[in-house]
């Protein structure tokens, strides 16, 4: 055990977690893997969150302190911007690591120098600790297969407990501190695209979820609009896919389907064409302003002709590729079919109503 360089580094945002803290802090210590050093930002909590950090007297954890609230991400930064570990393991203040959690991530990533992350599946509990049933399992696959489903459909990495190398999360930083929803699949897009990734199909962290509608991830209104306002900013992290090889190796049905050629000048506006079959309508409309926004470059315009016959007539007819019916899975779209159905039912009944009063008074009138 090496106290100035330890094997891991366990960077932990913490905020308001006052009733968790310890748990997650007793995990830890159970390990038994036991090179590591713990490292908990405090985001400004406004609970006991710090006096329950203090109870423990271990000279591998490590506190800081915000002086004001910055966010999850902001945390990371802070806790990364001090580690001196080899390996990373990403974990919040409310979860319990399973105690074999680190030895078996080390194995991995030890015997597999050209694997950067090591993800794991995780057991989901309610507040109280108690399981929750859940059919969320991710079997270990291929990056291009995971790349291609979060460009098209959405995020099926789990967070919690994952552990990267130094290096790669290096060449990630500096992280982007205003996403929220998408701040992890954000981190994921990245280092995937960087290199080769590993899911272990144990299940080594039991994660939290919370009922509070003040959770950052639970269904409410305001979750669902950032989510909404942060997927451009999602997107535009796969445009450092430049690498042929990668774009062709993620989207190959898309390829062979477009009859697209691509070419590290143009993956840009390959990618915007891959995002327009997607079945989701912001990433189809994500592709479409991308577009958009190449044609306003004069030579980026002569390029897409000289390569794939591009020309205006072409670009008219992507707008037949994004319409509002394509958010018909979307939950405020099956919201307005609702009310469209009982909007149209009391229209009815509103005229047969009338009907009813213009008989009426005209018999009325004609006595």
């Amino acid at each position: 055990m090496n106290a100035n360089n330890p094997k891991f580094s366990i960077l932990c945002p913490s905020y308001n977690h006052e009733k968790y803290v310890g748990f997650f802090i007793e995990s830890v210590l159970a390990q038994r893997e036991q090179d590591f050093e713990l490292i908990i930002v405090d985001d400004c909590s406004s609970d006991k969150n710090i006096e329950e950090i203090r109870k423990f007297e271990d000279s591998r954890i490590k506190l800081i302190q915000h002086d004001f609230n910055k966010g999850v991400s902001a945390g990371l930064t802070t806790a990364f911007e001090k580690s001196t570990g080899k390996f990373l393991a990403l974990s919040a203040s409310d979860d319990v690591l399973m105690p074999n959690y680190l030895m078996e991530a080390y194995k991995v990533l030890n015997e597999n120098h050209d694997i950067n992350v090591v993800y794991c599946n995780p057991i989901f509990v309610d507040e109280n600790g108690k399981q929750i049933p859940d059919q969320f399992f991710i079997k270990n696959q291929s990056r291009y297969s995971l790349l291609r489903a979060m460009f098209l459909y959405g995020n099926c990495l789990p967070s919690p407990g994952m552990v990267v190398r130094k290096e790669a999360f290096e060449q990630i930083m500096p992280l982007d501190l205003s996403l929220v929803n998408y701040q992890d699949y954000h981190m994921h897009v990245k280092l995937m695209i960087l290199g080769k990734i590993f899911v272990n199909e144990k299940r080594l962290i039991k994660y939290r979820r919370h009922n509070s509608l003040s959770s950052l991830s639970s269904e409410t209104l305001s979750n669902r609009n950032r989510g909404i306002l942060e997927i451009d900013k999602l997107m535009d992290v796969y445009l450092n896919m430049k690498d042929v090889n990668l774009l062709q190796q993620t989207f190959p049905k898309e390829l062979k389907q477009l009859q697209l050629e691509v070419f590290p000048d143009t993956a840009e506006y390959v990618l915007a064409r891959i995002a327009m079959t997607s079945n989701i309508y912001e990433r189809k409309a994500w592709g479409f302003e991308k577009i958009m926004s190449l044609i306003n470059d004069d030579k980026y315009f002569n390029l897409l002709n000289d390569r794939y016959d591009f020309t205006f007539k072409t670009y008219l007819s992507f707008s037949e590729y994004v319409t509002f019916g394509d958010i018909r899975n979307n939950k405020v779209y099956e919201r307005y079919k609702k009310f469209q159905k009982l909007f149209n039912a009391t229209l009815i009944v509103a005229v047969i109503l009338l009907l009813i009063c213009l008989i009426f008074t005209w018999d009325i009138f004609t006595q």
